[in-house]
């Protein structure tokens, strides 16, 4: 499957990466009590800002409606 590059894709997926970079450093801090709930939104946030990306950038419908499905897994999170 090949997907069409979209200029509107880039800034979620650098929304995504820095989320991840994000989750990481919580992760980095796991002792502290507040590092889980930040891992877990952050987490949440990355699988909608990729889920996002790849919908934009789908080249048919039923590709999208799949990465649609995948953005409301970290939306409900």
């Amino acid at each position: 499957m090949n997907y069409i590059w979209r200029e509107l894709a880039v800034m979620p997926i650098l929304s995504g990466i820095i989320v991840v970079i994000v989750s990481v450093a919580a992760f980095a801090y796991k002792h502290q009590r507040t590092s889980l709930p930040i891992l877990l939104v952050s987490i949440a946030s990355s699988i909608w800002c990729f889920g996002y990306a790849f919908e934009i950038c789908s080249p048919e419908k039923q590709t999208a409606i799949f990465w649609a499905n995948v953005q409301y897994i970290g939306l409900v999170f």
